[in-house]
């Protein structure tokens, strides 16, 4: 809440409106009969004379007054509009407390209670400034910025309150959105900072891997003991290494994400040419039984982007595809060129434009809804469902995906297999007309021969 300490802070214009918004006269003679007035009743009018003639007509200003219970005496046309329809008659006699939240009815209180106390301590206060939230005419409520000043008698003792009133619901919507904005920076920062640490961390355990790694192997060469409890002991220590290899890799590539230059990608390569590469040997030693159907756009566009993060990640999802179909089963590769007008899926940050549409749809046993919606959790789908090898395949590949600023989507239901769908935003330049593009048909991930 923004508020002065009241003391001698506001400028000696900064008050209400004295007479009726619909009386006549010019100033000279409101001004008398303020003054006649205030003589009656014995309010000082000194300070409310300047008032009056510094006041210009605000609209998008209200102006009340208040007794020293805080009931109104007056408000003007200003205020019927702010508050979205109550007129005067609304006004007086009611509190300015009938019109706020319970919240506001706190606030307000400390604030008068403080003022209060300092009067009682012979400190003569002045404008205060505060926002609460106001009730309208059909009940809701809007946020109004009030100044409120003290209306004395002769003696200088407080008799009652006059000021102003604004809708700043606006302002508060743009508040709020800026502290959202800046907790999101704040969290974005500290993550960056903890990637970093993870980054350099995984670094140095990749380094101490590798030689135990090494040495095993060492030891297992040397040894000719195929077969033997002991071979059994150090394949497991290799096995596990490797394991773990692959997590820090993992590691490595969410928290070096912007270490690669970004350049168009031809998509439709990255599967046809993924054959030769080291991800389709793992692939094809963990499910030797599954068939790989590629049905891919001749005239796909380029996406904008780090081809070997591209290609790590979308190798990712081929690889928990082929375990979902299992042995025997077939997994479908398809990509389009697709158009968005407005967001999809819940991802609300996909702008209108082209977009590279990358499925990938397995014919398996289908996944749970619960699974479905942890799916992309560090290790869920290792540990739920024992599927993938270092636990992060998914989750790195949608933290790579969004920052292509890309969306995925996984569907499907138990018994009819399981769709990952990868949007990838096209790229500004294309590759099309410099790249040699060789869509194949289908392969077999088990077996060295193409059809």
């Amino acid at each position: 809440m923004m508020e002065n300490n009241g003391e001698q802070t506001g400028r000696p214009g900064d008050g209400l409106f004295p007479g009726n918004a619909e009386s006549g006269g010019n100033f000279t003679g409101r001004l008398q009969e303020r003054r006649e007035a205030g003589d009656a009743s014995g309010v000082h009018r000194e300070e409310n004379d300047a008032d009056l003639l510094s006041t210009a007509d605000d609209p998008s200003e209200g102006r009340w007054r208040m007794d020293k219970n805080l009931c109104f005496t007056f408000t003007d046309a200003a205020c019927e509009k702010i508050s979205g329809g109550f007129k005067t008659e609304d006004f007086i006699g009611r509190t300015l407390l009938e019109f706020l939240t319970p919240e506001g009815i706190e606030h307000l209180w400390r604030i008068n209670n403080a003022r209060v106390k300092k009067e009682g301590r012979g400190v003569r206060t002045d404008v205060i400034e505060y926002e609460l939230q106001m009730m309208r005419k059909d009940g809701t409520y809007f946020w109004a910025g009030i100044r409120s000043r003290p209306q004395r008698d002769a003696r200088g003792d407080v008799v009652g309150y006059s000021g102003t009133m604004r809708d700043i619901s606006v302002y508060k919507r743009q508040e709020a959105e800026r502290l959202r904005l800046e907790d999101l920076l704040q969290k974005e920062q500290k993550m960056a900072a903890v990637g970093k640490l993870a980054g350099r961390v995984a670094q140095e355990l990749n380094d101490i891997l590798a030689g135990a790694l090494g040495h095993s192997e060492i030891l297992l060469a040397e040894h000719d003991s195929a077969g033997s409890a002991w071979a059994a002991h150090v394949e497991k220590i290799i096995g596990s290494g490797k394991r773990a290899e692959a997590i820090i890799f993992d590691l490595l590539l969410m928290t070096r994400k912007d270490a690669e230059s970004r350049r168009p990608v031809d998509v439709n390569g990255l599967f046809s040419g993924c054959r030769e590469g080291n991800a389709f040997q793992v692939i094809g030693k963990r499910c030797p039984e599954v068939s790989v159907h590629l049905d891919l756009e001749p005239s796909l566009r380029s996406v904008e982007g780090g081809a070997r993060q591209l290609e790590r990640s979308l190798m990712n999802l081929l690889m928990l595809s082929c375990e979902n179909a299992g042995p025997g089963g077939a997994v479908s590769v398809a990509t389009r060129t697709v158009y968005f007008g407005v967001p999809a899926g819940d991802d609300d940050r996909l702008w209108e434009g082209e977009y590279v549409a990358v499925s990938l749809a397995d014919n398996g046993q289908g996944m749970a809804d619960e699974d479905i919606r942890h799916i992309f959790e560090p290790f869920y789908a290792m540990k739920a469902m024992q599927k993938g090898f270092s636990g992060l395949e998914l989750t790195v590949a949608r933290e790579v995906i969004r920052d292509h600023n890309g969306f995925i989507d996984v569907s499907g239901r138990v018994g009819c297999g399981t769709t990952f769908t990868v949007y990838l935003p096209v790229a500004r330049r294309d590759t099309r007309d410099i790249c040699r593009m060789m869509p194949q048909t289908s392969w077999t991930a088990g077996l060295s021969t193409i059809n």
